[in-house]
């Protein structure tokens, strides 16, 4: 493995968690949408 294939592999890593923490950022959002809408209704 040359280290230009390894530099390419951690900007790809970097990317996936920026992803997921873009993902869990819209969950958690939406989860506190809900838990709003709920406590009207209650």
């Amino acid at each position: 493995m040359d280290a230009a294939h390894l530099g390419c592999r951690q900007i790809h890593l970097i990317d996936l968690v920026g992803l997921e923490v873009t993902l869990h950022r819209r969950l958690v959002e939406q989860v506190q949408l809900v838990a709003a809408g709920v406590r009207m209704l209650a």
